[in-house]
């Protein structure tokens, strides 16, 4: 086409019809007709620009030498268009790359361009810069610094940024933000750019390519502003190395305590790569977030680097917020591991003393009430773990300071509800309705009638002529059984004979009144008389005070909670007071004196030395607030003399304390009275009607010292030495009798309740069993599920109503970091419990993770007869020869309720607890096994396999199964995730979820699906048992309920992590997947 067709163009071409003959002529390649039609002037300029842009959408001619001439040509229009305000925002969106030069070297950058058109021309450079194309010299990235510098709208581009295209995201962050911080730091500080880059980076997953660099510390503090400690973990995890450590550390003391409480692994990463050393100056500043930082610093380096720890505590020179309670309660952890086997005590107490004291923010000289006693917050600190007594670390902290006293603190952290005092009365609402009864299982008995029951327990067998508990409280009766909640304070014991005993905790000594003193609220007469014992009392100690510790313990039972009113003087922490003002004591009343080398409370007001001591609520433990447990470590002691509630009664032995039988319940043992010389032979016996001969004593028993007791052995060289230091300069001692489990060791106190059914219950005929229809058939010895917990047993017709349970059911928790579960799990539970006398013990088990009050495993043991002293005892010692190599930080024996209304009654119990047996091996066994760790993929393939079995065996067909699931699906959504979530879960592992569903060996390997094929032809065996009770309405809940609680627990076993989002997500796959199944099948 020559002339002749340029000039036909000429003719036809008018402006409507401009930018679809551009198309055309660029589609048959007549590029140099366009640039003709371009050149012509008469064409107006945004007519112009719209052809240009035509041509740029169909051919690249960025290096063509026409297309940079016709720019040239044309650029008088071009600045003359832009100064003018017109079509800026279509030509910029249509043409960047003209409009970029023509407009950037111009230099007349405008603020009033709208801020529209600064997104598009940004994303185009940086494509541009993507694709290696120059411009003018420079790169679309310097470009796009220039822009954002110059033209002070980067509050607008951050905001556009999250259009931008993964593509441009990579090389925004490889090239352009080291400029953006560079050119426009004050800009870059007006708006929260760095959280959307790492939106922004999160997709392309930068901090995984980043090099350590400049731009790679942008990377690093846009992750840690947002929080995001799991991807600086795993950027700083890749980087090869020469990260500068001040700078990492300055960015970690900005992280919140939120965030800094997942980043335990990115700390030990830190550890281990080296960024955190001995010798490293660690920077500190004056707030909470700092110290929680050093904390898990500390809690990892106590695990693997004790010089690193020991330098933080040494040198950080750390700077405690003066009502920061928590971080004393966090330090108690790092303590048990950094300072496991210090050189001698004193230098524990000075590391302490130097490192700490001298640098908190706290100003001991002052007599503000406000002030804390820097030793009393450091309690749970030394604690138990430490082999030198509170007193002499207090003694130390004294004789430093030279204070005579200090003010006890009240400054307790908002965190435990209670602020400074004097503390006001709160609403006694939550305990209003609890005066009058305690709960039994379902029933309600008055208090009065709790321990009316307990005496005619005591008198059934044998009157006295003594003063006694009985004679007090007058108006008891005939014998009955004790009590449920009763049975809730004593402990499993058997005799040499193999009779079983249970013994009443502490009904005795300076522990008797606050035990019946749960039972006063409901009757003035038991009140006066336990009153009386508290008059006599404060007779025998004239020269102090016996205060009652008011504190409201939540998670006691009913009776427990209700405060006794038997003292005359009240230490108040939570709840009211029943005393009179004047005899309330508040903390910031009391006062602390170290004197003839013990830890005393005084308080000026009284002029009188203060002695706290515990209520019916007592729980020292609780939540750990530390003036609380400060006051319980005083109370212990500082034992004053005290009254015991006993009674003066022979029985079958030598002269001793009073012992109290009915039948198999012991409520005091006996106890003898022992000549110092005589015991360790020093000179020969004295006959004396005070003393017992020791020849006279069993060779087994318990020495008591104070509230302290543990089992000796009368020829034992070890016990006899280890009695010298407790009695030494003393005329006399205790021994008490022990009982003992079986042939193994010596126990005390284990706390196991369950419910009695005696004659009056089970024999009578007008006083049948509530629960009898439930007993109305014995299952067989045959049947998987069994009847034997540790709070029921069967009624008299089927076993003697005069025994105990001969094996049931506890509950142990190991308070254990996360990251040690599985490990623990699998050294101790699997391979000690297979081994030597455990394996004998038990038979069954099941296991729970928890976080409740600290992450911790619940293992729950069902034991054989007459072993369960021996088990707590080999068991506990092998966790705590342990406890070092797994961070476990503490170890308790808890009573074990089990969920009848969840599971259905007791059957359904039974029928729960085969079922978490069966879960629980098959879940050790795949901890157990490498393949199961390949992948994370492997782990929701077994997840998703488990679920399924559970219900393949509701019996419900697809259609039914898609329901139900959905249902069920629907109901958790909210709980912990997000829809979108599920649906990227899904998608990411669809194709394997649906080969293990067709075909378990192909989608988890041979071994595996043997495991698991093993555990369902066993799971199948128990269901088939828990589908006919639930037909014949002994377990009073539907299959379908049971088996999403089973599921529910199965999830928990196997997720270390987000178990409730796992759970979701594996719901909604199935739901998936059974749908699709109905939809094929038609």
């Amino acid at each position: 086409m020559g002339k002749r067709s340029t000039l036909r163009v000429r003719v036809f071409v008018k402006r409507i019809f401009f930018k679809p003959v551009i198309f055309l002529l660029a589609s048959i390649m007549e590029y140099d007709l366009a640039f003709a039609i371009l050149r012509r002037p008469h064409f107006e300029a945004d007519i112009a620009w719209k052809a240009i842009s035509a041509l740029q959408d169909c051919f690249d001619l960025a290096g063509d030498e026409r297309w940079r001439a016709l720019v040239n040509e044309r650029h008088p229009e071009i600045i003359n268009a832009l100064e003018d305000g017109l079509f800026v925002t279509s030509i910029v969106n249509a043409t960047p790359s003209l409009f970029t030069r023509a407009y950037i070297p111009s230099g007349k950058l405008k603020d009033e361009i709208p801020v529209d058109a600064i997104c598009p021309l940004i994303r185009y450079l940086v494509r541009a810069s993507y694709r290696g194309v120059p411009y003018a010299g420079f790169s679309g990235a310097s470009y796009a610094s220039v822009i954002i510098a110059d033209h002070q709208c980067a509050l607008e581009y951050g905001k556009g940024l999250h259009e931008i295209e993964a593509t441009i995201a990579y090389e925004l962050y490889s090239g352009t933000t080291e400029m953006i911080y560079q050119s426009c730091p004050e800009s870059v500080n007006n708006f929260d750019l760095n959280p959307t880059l790492y939106k922004v980076a999160d997709r392309w997953n930068l901090y995984r390519q980043l090099p350590c660099s400049k731009t790679g510390r942008y990377v690093v503090e846009s992750i840690v502003n947002t929080q995001e400690l799991s991807a600086l973990h795993e950027y700083m995890s890749r980087v090869p190395g020469g990260y500068e450590r001040k700078e990492l550390i300055d960015l970690l003391n900005r992280v919140s305590p939120e965030g800094i409480e997942s980043g335990s692994d990115f700390i030990d990463t830190l550890l281990q790569k080296g960024f955190i050393t001995s010798k490293m100056e660690f920077p500190c500043t004056v707030d909470h977030l700092n110290s929680r930082l050093i904390f898990n610093v500390m809690e990892v380096a106590g695990v693997c680097n004790h010089d690193a720890a020991n330098y933080f505590l040494r040198n950080s020179r750390v700077a405690v917020d003066a009502v920061n309670f928590d971080w004393y309660r966090n330090l108690d952890a790092c303590a048990r591991s950094i300072f496991s086997s210090p050189p001698d005590n004193d230098v524990k107490s000075s590391l302490v003393l130097d490192s700490i004291l001298p640098s908190a923010t706290i100003n001991i000289s002052s007599e503000s009430k406000r002030d804390l006693l820097k030793a009393a917050k450091l309690y749970s600190l030394i604690g138990s773990e430490w082999d030198s007594s509170f007193d002499e670390f207090v003694s130390l902290f004294f004789r430093r300071y030279g204070y005579e006293s200090i003010p006890l603190p009240i400054a307790i952290d908002e965190h435990y509800g209670v602020s400074y005092g004097p503390i006001r009365e709160p609403d006694t609402s939550i305990t209003s309705g609890i005066r009058q009864s305690v709960s039994l299982n379902g029933g309600r008995e008055s208090a009065q009638g709790i321990l009316e029951k307990i005496d005619r327990a005591i008198t059934a067998h044998g009157k006295s002529e003594s003063k006694d508990l009985s004679d007090l409280l007058d108006g008891w009766a005939d014998h009955v059984d004790l009590p449920d909640t009763f049975y809730c304070l004593a402990e499993f014991l058997q005799d040499e004979r193999n009779e079983n005993y249970v013994n009443v905790i502490n009904f005795g000594g300076p522990s008797a009144l606050r035990l019946a003193a749960r039972f006063s609220k409901s009757n003035i007469k038991i009140r006066d008389a336990l009153r009386s014992f508290s008059a006599k009392e404060s007779e025998l100690n004239e020269e102090i005070v016996l205060a009652d510790v008011v504190f409201r313990a939540g998670d006691r039972l009913p009776n427990v909670q209700v405060h006794p009113s038997v003292r005359n003087y009240e230490i108040l922490i939570s709840g009211s007071s029943s005393c009179s003002p004047e005899n309330t004591i508040y903390l910031s009343e009391l006062h602390l004196k170290f004197s003839g080398g013990q830890l005393r409370l005084y308080c000026p007001r009284l002029n009188r030395e203060i002695v706290p001591r515990m209520s019916s609520a007592y729980n020292p433990n609780y939540r750990g607030i530390p003036a609380y447990k400060f006051l319980a470590e005083l109370a212990t002691n500082r034992a004053p003399r005290m009254i015991g509630l006993t009674r003066s009664y022979d029985r079958n032995g030598p002269k001793m304390y009073p012992r109290i039988t009915c039948g198999t319940v012991i409520i005091e043992r006996k106890a003898w009275k022992v000549r110092h010389t005589e015991f360790f032979g020093t000179e020969g016996c004295v006959e004396d009607a005070d003393y017992t001969p020791v020849s006279e004593l069993p060779r087994r028993v318990e020495f008591i010292y104070g509230d302290l007791c543990f089992p000796v052995h009368v020829d034992n060289k070890n016990s006899r030495d280890l009695i010298s230091r407790f009695v030494k300069g003393k005329d006399y001692f205790y021994l008490r009798e022990c009982m003992k489990v079986s042939n193994g060791p010596y126990r005390h106190e284990i706390i196991l309740p369950f419910i009695a059914r005696g004659k009056n219950e089970s024999e009578s005929g007008d006083k049948k069993s509530s629960n009898a229809a439930e007993f109305a058939e014995r299952p067989s010895s045959a049947n998987l599920i069994h009847e034997g917990y540790a709070y029921s047993r069967w009624p008299a017709q089927y076993k003697n109503p005069g025994k105990l349970l001969d094996s049931g059911w506890f509950s142990m928790h190991v308070f254990i970091p996360k990251i040690h579960m599985n490990r623990f799990l699998v050294e101790i539970i699997v391979t000690r419990l297979k081994e030597g006398r455990l394996a004998g013990m038990i038979i069954s088990y099941y296991f729970l993770r928890y976080s409740e009050g600290g992450n911790h495993l619940r293992l729950r043991f069902r034991l054989k007869d007459g072993c369960i002293g021996s088990f707590v005892e080999l068991f506990t010692s092998e966790i705590k020869n342990s406890r070092d190599a797994y961070g476990i930080w503490d170890i308790k024996i808890e009573t074990y309720y089990p969920e009848y209304e969840r599971y259905g009654g007791r059957i359904g119990v039974a029928a729960a607890e085969a079922v978490f047996f069966s879960d629980s091996k098959l879940a050790l066994r795949l901890l157990s096994n490498d393949e199961y760790f390949v992948s994370d993929a492997m782990k929701w393939k077994v997840a998703i396999f488990v679920m399924a079995t559970y219900w393949d065996m509701s019996g419900l067909s697809v259609a039914e199964k898609v329901t139900t699931l959905r249902g069920v699906a629907d109901s958790r959504v909210g709980f912990t995730q997000s829809k979108y979530v599920y649906d990227q879960k899904y998608r990411q592992h669809r194709a394997d979820l649906k080969l293990v569903l067709s075909d378990c060996e192909g989608g988890v390997g041979r071994d595996l699906t043997a495991l698991l094929f093993e555990w369902r032809i066993e799971l199948r065996t128990i269901f088939s048992e828990i589908e006919a009770q639930v037909q014949s309405g002994r377990i009073r809940r539907s299959t379908v309920e049971l088996i999403i609680s089973y599921v529910h627990m199965s999830m928990n076993r196997l997720n270390e992590y987000k178990q409730n989002i796992s759970e979701d997500v594996l719901y909604h796959m199935l739901t998936r997947h059974l749908y699709s199944e109905l939809k094929r099948d038609g």
